[in-house]
């Protein structure tokens, strides 16, 4: 009888030994499966007599079918996941991409600013690779449908609004529905800018992107008290940052409201000290207030090269002068003003006003009437040629300047209303039209000119 193989020696299935006898006749326990290892063991050139050698050529068989059926399976679902990533390639790349290209056109840099031309052209080109991004998608990318008919919304208003509609505003990202508000705004769409900023402005992050973007849109629209109440929050939250006190300089010098003025001008300065402007608008403001000794304290606080930088420095010291009662000084200033820009007629008002201080009648009409060629629309200079008028002894002449002053007030006043309604109902021709009426009635004819033009957009 032979041994079981040592290890070592040969490792021959058919040389072990068996518990019991291997015969074709056996027909005990699992002799069908005996019988399964035989045509098993034909097939495959083993011992059919040999239960090892058929089993383990079973499992072989068995085992390389299954490999087969794996790697089939497995090329399958690579094919499948491949076509798939063909047909419908990840939008994120994409919707990144024309992310940080809308925000530089959204919130474009103070300096150097795209032209409209480019503006446009990178708009056409962003709305292309979102196209993209919403094919690949489909209709469920909401980010993507929306700054889509952002981008679109001034060629393609129609589009636009088809890609909104029954958008759900909510489950959009906060800063794309700012950068949204702020390019319909752009397009002249301020329902669809304020729709998309309310959206914004129910969602707690990106708090102080959304206050701007509000504030800037309510600014575009006229709402002047809801700028207001936005730019107080978002100063609260960026307490640094100058941007809320700048916007508010805007409304307070729409408003006229000096005192106001001085505040954000002196806030504004706080926080960003290297804007020569700001402090020139600064000592203007309190010239108008009568406060001769703070407007020259932050006058003085300019390097002298500063002030004597050109004309604009130049008129602002002369205004100055004249409130100190220097009045010799403020005219050597004028002179200097006007030897440059001899129209300017901010300058000619100021001299005629100090000519006619010094009792010059004569001098102060004739440079008031200069003034008036050049800007007939000024009050200030209408008012004080009324005065000359009245002092030389010409009352109808006065009487006549006195009944323009109060047309134009009067017409100031209306077309500061119409403005208004304008900037909230951009598409209501009627408005305009009255504003190229008003304007040309008092003889501002660019402005007249410039609303005529947006009748025809």
């Amino acid at each position: 009888m032979k041994k079981a193989p040592l290890s070592g020696q040969s490792n021959d299935v058919r040389n072990a030994p068996h518990p019991r006898p291997l015969s074709p006749d056996y027909q005990g326990e699992g002799s069908h499966v005996f019988q399964h290892y035989q045509e098993i063991g034909m097939k495959l050139d083993v011992d059919p007599t040999d239960r090892n050698a058929a089993g383990l050529a079973l499992n072989g068989a068995v085992s390389t079918r299954l490999l087969v059926w794996i790697a089939v399976l497995l090329f399958i679902t690579g094919a499948g996941w491949f076509g798939y990533s063909y047909l419908f390639p990840d939008p994120a790349p994409c919707l990144a991409e024309a992310r940080v290209h809308i925000a530089s056109i959204a919130t474009p840099p103070a300096k150097d600013p795209p032209t409209a031309a480019k503006t446009t052209e990178s708009l056409s080109s962003i709305a292309k690779v979102l196209e993209l991004a919403v094919a690949r998608a489909g209709p469920g990318n909401h980010s993507a449908r929306l700054l889509l008919a952002a981008c679109i919304a001034g060629k393609e208003p129609g589009r636009a609004h088809q890609y909104l509609r029954n958008l759900p505003l909510q489950s959009c990202d906060t800063q794309d529905l700012n950068d949204a508000a702020r390019l319909f705004a752009r397009a002249q769409q301020p329902e669809v800018a304020s729709n998309l900023i309310d959206t914004a402005l129910e969602k707690p992050d990106h708090r102080v992107q959304t206050l701007q973007t509000a504030a800037l849109v309510r600014f575009d629209q006229g709402l002047s008290d809801d700028v207001l109440k936005y730019c107080e929050e978002w100063g609260q939250l960026a307490p640094r940052d100058p941007e809320p006190w700048r916007l508010k300089s805007f409304v307070y010098e729409d408003r006229g409201q000096a005192e106001m003025l001085v505040e954000a001008y002196r806030n504004l300065l706080d926080r960003a000290p290297a804007e020569p402007d700001v402090r020139l608008k600064l000592v203007d403001s309190l010239v108008q207030l009568g406060d001769a000794v703070a407007a020259r304290r932050e006058f003085e606080k300019q390097p002298q090269a500063e002030r004597e930088a050109g004309p604009v420095q130049w008129l602002t010291e002369a205004r100055l002068l004249h409130l100190e009662g220097k009045l010799v000084p403020a005219l050597k200033k004028l002179d200097a003003v006007l030897l440059k820009y001899s129209g300017n007629p901010v300058a000619l008002t100021l001299l005629g006003r100090l000519q006619l201080s010094h009792s010059k009648f004569a001098s102060a009409i004739k440079s008031l009437q200069e003034a008036l060629k050049h800007d007939p629309t000024s009050l200030e200079a209408h008012y004080l040629l009324a005065q000359a008028y009245a002092r030389s002894g010409n009352a109808k002449r006065a009487k006549q300047e006195l009944a323009l002053h109060e047309t134009l007030r009067s017409s100031r006043v209306l077309i500061n209303e119409l403005e208004v309604q304008a900037a909230r109902n951009p598409r209501d021709a009627s408005v305009r039209q009255k504003l190229v009426e008003l304007y040309t009635s008092i003889g501002m004819l660019e402005q007249a000119e410039f609303w005529k033009k947006t009748l025809n957009n």
